[in-house]
Formats: C-alpha cells, sequence, structure tokens
C-alpha cells in the first residue's frame, strides 16, 4: 500500500446535532451530510453518505484525472454509524488501517474517537487534531483568552464579553460610541448562525431583540466586537489561511485564499479563491509590494498560535487555519479553525492540477451558486456547456452535487478554474449569470 494512503471521513453532521455546545445549538447551518461528499475532490479514499448518482459523480471526477482513488457509500445519519451498519465496509477499512492507511476527519469529535479506538486507529495514523487542542483553537473566546496569555491580543479587533442581555445592550452601547457597526457573536457557533452586525439603527430593534434570545441563553459568554471595515478608499477584504501540523512537530504553510461573503450582512462564507501565489488571492489593485507584506504579515500574526499548538501539545495533527480581515494599512484574526476547512476542497485541486503538469499557475475559485429550483446534479454539466471543465483542465466542475436537490435551498457549489486569476474568476461571473 502507497505511505500515503488516506482514509477521508469529513462528517459534518456534529455541526448539526447540536451535541457540541452546552444549549444543544448547531453550530452552523449546513445541508445534513450532503456536505461530506466534498471530500470526493480529494486524491483519497473518501467515505460518504449513499446517493443516487454517486457512482456516477465519481466518474465524472475521474474522467478528468481528478478526485478520490476511491468512494466508500454507507447508509445512516452520520458517517460513522453508516460504516458500523455495513460490515464489509468496516472489515475494509479495518484492513487499511491495519496496513497503515492515515485516517483524516473533519473535525475530532467524541464520535471519531470511539471510531478510531473501534478500528484500531493508532496517534501516529491520524491526520486530525487532538480534540482538547481543537475546543482552544477553534472556539472565538477560546482564541481570545489565549491571545491574552501569550500576549497576542493585539491582532484582535476591540471586544467585550457579556452574557446575559441587559449586558449585551450595555456592551454594545459603549462601543457604538466608537464605532458605526458591531458585531455580536457566539463564540462556539459559526459566524454564519451565531453572529449579528449591530448598528445605531438596528440597535434594541425587533431582529436585534430576537437573536438575544436566541441565542443569549446563559451557556456561554457572547462576544461583543468592533465591526472593522476599513476606509471607502481602503476597504478591508476577508482572507482566510491555513498550516498543516504534522506528526513530527513542524507547521507547514500551505497557502492564503480569499473569501466570498455573502447574505444581507456579508457574514456568510461563501466560497474561496486560491491563486498560484499567496499574493494572488489579494486585490489586483493593490501594488505587488502592498500585496507581499499584507500577505506575509497574515502568516506572522499568527505564528503565536502555531507555536504555542506545537510547544504546548506536541504531536498536533491536521489543518489549522484563521480567518482573517485586512487591507494595507491594518490586520484582525476573526477565528481559528483547527479542522478541514471549506478552502482545503479547491486547493485539493488546485494541487492536483500542478502536480500532474497540467497547468503552471492555476487559480481555482470554489462558489456556492444558489439555482431557481431543484434539479438533479447530472443535468449541471449540461446546462454549463463550453464553461464546462475541458480537456485543457480548465472550466467549471461540480461540487457539493447533491446540495442541488434541496427543495428549500437548491444550490451547488462551482469550482471555477483558470490558468490565471482573470480567467477564474471569468468562469466564475459567466456560471453565476448562467444560473441568474
Amino acid at each position: 500500500m502507497p505511505k500515503n494512503q488516506r482514509v477521508c471521513l469529513h462528517d459534518m453532521s456534529l455541526y448539526t446535532d447540536g451535541s457540541l455546545t452546552p444549549d444543544g445549538k448547531s453550530l452552523g447551518v449546513v445541508s445534513l451530510i450532503n456536505y461530506a461528499w466534498r471530500a470526493a475532490l480529494l486524491d483519497h479514499i473518501c467515505v460518504v453518505p449513499r446517493r443516487e448518482g454517486g457512482e456516477a459523480y465519481h466518474r465524472y471526477l475521474r474522467g478528468f484525472g481528478l478526485g478520490a482513488s476511491r468512494v466508500i457509500q454507507v447508509d445512516g445519519d452520520n458517517l460513522y454509524d453508516g460504516c458500523r451498519a455495513d460490515p464489509s465496509v468496516m472489515q475494509e477499512l479495518r484492513n487499511l488501517f491495519e496496513s497503515g492507511a492515515e485516517c483524516e476527519h473533519f473535525a475530532t469529535s467524541a464520535k471519531s474517537e470511539a471510531f478510531d479506538q473501534e478500528l484500531g486507529v493508532c496517534a501516529a495514523q491520524l491526520r486530525s487534531p487532538a480534540r482538547h487542542v481543537m475546543a482552544q483553537l477553534d472556539d472565538k473566546a477560546n482564541l481570545r483568552e489565549l491571545a491574552r496569555a501569550i500576549d497576542a491580543l493585539n491582532v484582535f479587533p476591540e471586544f467585550r464579553y457579556a452574557t446575559e442581555p441587559a449586558e449585551i445592550r450595555v456592551a454594545c452601547a459603549a462601543l457604538l460610541d466608537t464605532y458605526e457597526i458591531v458585531f455580536v457573536k457566539r463564540p462556539d457557533l459559526e459566524s454564519g448562525t451565531g453572529c449579528m452586525p449591530v448598528s445605531r439603527e438596528t440597535f434594541g430593534g425587533d431582529a436585534f431583540t430576537a437573536f438575544l434570545r436566541e441565542f443569549a441563553t446563559g451557556a456561554r459568554e457572547l462576544i461583543v466586537e468592533e465591526g472593522v471595515f476599513g476606509t471607502k478608499e481602503d476597504p478591508m477584504i476577508d482572507c482566510s489561511i491555513q498550516f498543516h501540523l504534522d506528526a513530527a512537530g513542524q507547521a507547514n504553510q500551505l497557502f492564503a485564499s480569499l473569501q466570498y461573503m455573502e447574505g444581507p450582512d456579508k457574514n456568510v462564507h461563501a466560497g474561496n479563491l486560491i491563486a498560484a501565489s499567496d499574493t494572488g488571492c489579494l486585490p489586483l489593485s493593490w501594488d505587488f509590494v502592498d500585496r507581499y507584506q499584507v500577505a506575509r504579515g497574515m502568516f506572522t500574526d499568527v505564528q503565536p498560535f502555531i507555536d504555542w499548538a506545537l510547544t504546548h501539545h506536541g504531536a498536533a495533527t491536521g489543518r489549522l487555519g484563521f480567518d482573517l480581515r485586512v487591507n494595507r494599512t491594518r490586520r484582525v484574526i476573526l477565528e481559528g479553525n483547527y479542522r478541514y476547512t471549506a478552502a482545503s476542497y479547491p486547493e485539493a485541486v488546485r494541487w492536483q492540477l500542478v502536480r500532474s503538469g497540467r497547468l503552471s499557475s492555476p487559480c481555482v475559485i470554489m462558489r456556492n451558486i444558489h439555482l431557481p429550483e431543484s434539479c438533479l446534479w447530472q443535468d449541471l454539466p449540461r446546462r454549463f456547456g463550453m464553461l464546462g471543465f475541458n480537456g485543457n483542465s480548465r472550466g467549471v466542475l461540480v461540487c457539493n452535487p447533491f446540495c442541488c436537490e434541496s427543495p428549500a435551498d437548491p444550490k451547488f457549489v462551482a469550482i471555477c478554474v483558470g490558468n490565471s486569476r482573470d480567467e477564474a474568476e471569468w468562469y466564475l461571473a459567466e456560471v453565476k449569470r448562467l444560473f441568474a
């Protein structure tokens, strides 16, 4: 068996069952475990929910020389129970792990730990972080308290903690004396779910009151934080950066990406752009020196947290990323993500194209595309026409294929590949127009 053989169990059901928060709140809004099919983009063995059309989707990717070497489909409310329900799958996985295959989870949880123990996966084979390390770095409040302890708090926006609705109102009022907009965040929830912008106009309104009623439960303190937007001449943009912490105690810098945000408050993550270089994800209207200094500065700003993880937790493994908001004069950290983040999937496509030598400087964009009505994923490549991914390794690929079947919010993720940023953005503009 090749040394790099890896089994990916990217189960997101823990984001919908509320088991990771003290009051049972869902960490984020996802389409159940359909998101697990993103793992089919990785060039490993992936375990995914069984879906009609799943084998065809795997053939679709492999026809372009991309994606999983093998897809294992299971039935169940989550991937772990689905595997357990099929003795042949459990035996196959046991054989793989006994042969030395690595095991990678979307995030570490009690479910993943029990599954690893059941199948005899040893620590050296895991490519996911220890749960107590993830709890420190993946939680917004815990990350800020770590920053306080290691004297790195200056890289965050100004913030306060408050628990009860009355305290939260006082904290909002105080910060609104200085800033036009503040954000109220539940630290253990994703920003698209447990985050609300508050202005002087909306402070105390019905939406604000409803937000407090839902999220200010007393289970966790909320963060009331300065809204960071920059200026009209130099607006802030959202970026993410990512490292891989390996079992040898090394932190490997992977990539930087531009984040696409959507929703009326622009606080819902909708995709990423990953260019051939870290500077390529920053606005091309900036001169190169500015782009270089900002890109370098993002990685420098998070270095204390990387050092802490390596020093205090030894052989921590897995993907460690940070979301930042930057312009040419300021950089702030918004949150950490010690798990397999969404940006990792377009980067995996980009890396496969680089490794194969098919493109010299690929830029890959991953972007949510909302559909006017639900459909089967097989309808999408036919709709793409000449925009579809082709023999030149450029064009549009389907990702998250089974989210397009949702009757409430049909959508898919478009993977737009170009040999330059301009080309990838052109494909994105065209596919958005196609489904407008």
